[in-house]
């Protein structure tokens, strides 16, 4: 019966572990995030420390620092706008978190929440390269 328990253990260890292997995978690259109710449509292009946002339809291109809390969560700072005017109001202590709450092949869940708002959200974004 100990047996048992301690193989379970490890198994659940190894579960955890692989979902924050998926995580990591999900740092960097090339993702689409699609507006609800709305044509707009947002290409995020992401490295380990920046994160540009191009969206066509609103003709705007944002940049923001990127900074991961662990695994499955960062933070976006520094806000500027390369191209276009954003419609949204900031200030330079604005920080946005995203978490990475579930990964199903190339889609990839998140929860936004901000140090501005008390809004969280959840949306899911997907991974093209």
């Amino acid at each position: 019966m100990n047996k048992l328990f301690i193989i379970l253990i490890i198994f659940s260890f190894q579960a955890g572990k692989a979902q924050t292997l998926k995580c990591t995978e999900m740092h960097t690259g090339k993702f689409e995030l699609k507006h609800d109710n709305s044509p707009a449509v947002s290409i995020i292009e992401r490295t380990d420390t920046l994160q540009i946002e191009t969206n066509e339809y609103l003709k705007v291109k944002r940049s923001y620092k990127v900074i991961w809390i662990d695994d499955c969560t960062f933070e976006l700072h520094d806000r500027k706008v390369l191209e276009g005017e954003t419609p949204i109001n900031g200030k330079p202590t604005d920080v946005l978190t995203i978490e990475i709450i579930k990964i199903d092949g190339q889609n990839v869940y998140i929860r936004l929440s901000s140090n501005y708002s008390d809004m969280v959200r959840e949306t899911v974004m997907t991974k093209i390269n």
